[in-house]
């Protein structure tokens, strides 16, 4: 899945650890390295006791955002010796060629993307509530999802509307903190818009696991008709960063009319390599999880048959612009019909962009 928000990347999990026998990691990510063949090898605790050579931020409230140019502030950690764990994500390198030279004794490690990289647990819900466009009436409710469990939505409805926009954020986003989005996307459609929340967020409690959301799409699809918030007007599904798998998964058997995908694509594995420090890339090798790769983001944005929007940002250090290229010609190598559109700034701030609302709205206006 994109990535994957704030927008933005996946946490990574390690197949292979350093740290002593029965210390338990502490790091978010639980990304470690160890040698296979030495899975106790220990960093040397004289060095550790002296000048730490890694220090360690939180990875968990920056997945996929801090390899943008604006990064936030580090939290800094000093690990002790006896919890000596190398994060992937989130490590600093105060003295390179020390920590190279750890790296080569270590001789590389795999990265896993799994599904559990997708929903952060200790996500801080935005302070204040959403706040709809002008002339737009809210509604909110949480919908009982037959045999996954229930999901918090809002539909902000305009009376002068005759389209309706399904939004899915990154994956560290809530729908109380989506009031700019909201706001953009009004102003470039004047259209209905629906949004959700992720599983452990604003009462939505559907299962994050693959199976859940592989069924996710369909069952809300129903669930939105059956509450009459979806009706026979045009229906377009919008996704950002991790949010353009899920809106893929919507649009699926929804009879989009069509499906826009911002700072997206469906190579997990080449958008996990971004997250990788440039040093450690040559020993560092990404892949994706078994389990997660039947989540078929690809697939499903075939199976919509939509007319498909990529929005590309040139400064995305997260989705970089190749990748949304390659996404874009292996869609069309599969019959897709996809424009794209390239905008200044980072990942997750296209809609910041006029030439963005423009191009939204040109889509969405069947031009």
């Amino acid at each position: 899945m994109g990535t994957p928000t704030a927008a933005h990347p996946p946490r990574m999990q390690s197949i292979c650890s350093a740290r002593k026998r029965g210390a338990n990691s502490t790091t978010a990510i639980d990304a470690a390295c160890s040698n296979p063949a030495r899975p106790n090898a220990q960093p040397s605790h004289r060095h550790a006791r002296a000048r730490p050579t890694l220090i360690e931020y939180s990875c968990t409230e920056y997945t996929f955002l801090f390899y943008s140019k604006h990064i936030p502030p580090y939290r800094k950690k000093r690990f002790p010796a006896t919890r000596k764990v190398v994060c992937l994500k989130g490590i600093l390198m105060r003295y390179r060629s020390m920590a190279l030279a750890s790296l080569l004794l270590l001789g590389g490690c795999t990265a896993v993307v799994k599904q559990s990289s997708f929903f952060p647990a200790s996500v801080k819900p935005p302070e204040g509530a959403l706040v709809p466009p002008p002339g737009y009436k809210v509604e909110d409710m949480v919908m009982a999802l037959p045999g996954l469990g229930r999901v918090h939505a809002v539909r902000l409805s305009n009376p002068q509307s005759s389209a309706t926009v399904l939004y899915a954020g990154g994956n560290m986003s809530f729908v109380a903190g989506q009031s700019a989005t909201v706001a953009a996307l009004a102003e470039a459609t004047r259209a209905n818009i629906i949004l959700y929340d992720y599983p452990g967020r604003g009462g939505t409690d559907v299962p994050a696991t693959v199976d859940a959301l592989i069924s996710f799409g369909p069952a809300f699809i129903a669930q939105l008709r059956a509450q009459n918030w979806l009706g026979s007007e045009p229906l377009f599904v919008y996704g950002l960063s991790f949010g353009g798998s899920q809106a893929a998964g919507i649009a699926r058997q929804a009879k989009a009319a069509g499906l826009i995908l911002e700072g997206s694509a469906a190579d997990i594995a080449a958008i996990g390599r971004n997250a990788v420090p440039t040093l450690m890339k040559p020993f560092v090798h990404v892949r994706t999880d078994a389990d997660l790769a039947r989540f078929d983001y690809e697939g499903y944005a075939i199976e919509s048959a939509a007319p498909i929007l990529l929005i590309s940002s040139q400064d995305d250090q997260v989705v970089r612009p190749q990748i949304m290229t390659d996404f874009a010609a292996r869609l069309r190598e599969r019959g897709a019909s996809v424009t794209t559109v390239s905008v200044p700034g980072p990942h997750g701030r296209a809609l910041r962009e006029a030439a963005a609302i423009a191009a939204v709205r040109r889509f969405t206006a069947g031009k």
